[in-house]
């Protein structure tokens, strides 16, 4: 199954502020089930700089820097996956994870 994703965030502010330093999290994970085959991440205002890291969990993380001070910003992401695994519910959830917040074992 083929899906085509888009998300747009927009922050206005009420006075030009300086934009520090921001952790997009927006790309869709690869593993054996799904399949990445486009992405595309946009700012608004463009960022100076973007360095594109993996997280402990494994996630994809685009870290972005701006300079001056602006009155909004625009995040928009665009991708294309394929779902191989028809079944999205064959899975046993750790009853750990079963309530929110959820948590981790101290280890």
């Amino acid at each position: 199954m083929l899906f085509r994703i888009e998300h747009r965030t927009r922050y206005v502010y009420s006075n030009p502020i300086f934009l520090e330093p921001h952790e997009i999290r927006l790309w869709p994970r690869g593993d054996w089930r799904q399949r990445l085959l486009d992405f595309a991440l946009t700012t608004v205002p463009q960022a100076d700089g973007c360095a594109h890291n993996i997280d402990a969990e494994g996630n994809d993380v685009a870290q972005l820097w701006f300079s001056g001070q602006h009155g909004e910003l625009v995040v928009s992401a665009r991708s294309e996956v394929v779902i191989a695994d028809l079944n999205p519910f064959g899975f046993l959830l750790d009853p750990a994870f079963a309530h929110l917040p959820c948590r981790y074992a101290d280890q």
